[in-house]
């Protein structure tokens, strides 16, 4: 019975430890959203835009960025004091051009501008 508890105990561990790392988890959802915005491709870095008009109540809120061309919208739920971001992505495909025989502008991870 005691090895049970210990296993149980060193399982649920493992999973917060891994979720820490893999999760985009903060105590504000500006915070949660930079880090998955930072991950994001886009054609320049994202620029925060502000919420959206959107009655989700106090535990969830979509926040928009844009790189320009494209806007982004990221999807946070509270769970508590932490903010958890959704697997949501709602982004505009609006395509960039660097003219007729240069192809298109180059996507990357360019991360988020303050």
């Amino acid at each position: 019975m005691k090895r049970w508890w210990l296993y149980a105990i060193g399982a649920l561990l493992g999973v917060l430890l891994l979720s820490g790392l893999l999760l985009p988890i903060r105590t504000t959802p500006e915070a949660a959203c930079r880090i998955a915005m930072a991950r994001a491709e886009s054609y320049g870095p994202w620029r925060y835009r502000g919420r959206a008009n959107w009655t989700g109540g106090a535990t969830q809120a979509i926040l928009l960025y844009s790189d320009g061309y494209n806007t982004s919208q990221c999807f946070v739920r509270a769970l508590g004091p932490l903010w958890f971001v959704e697997p949501i992505v709602s982004e505009t495909a609006v395509g960039c051009s660097l003219g007729l025989d240069k192809g298109m502008c180059p996507r990357a991870r360019y991360g988020v501008v303050p």
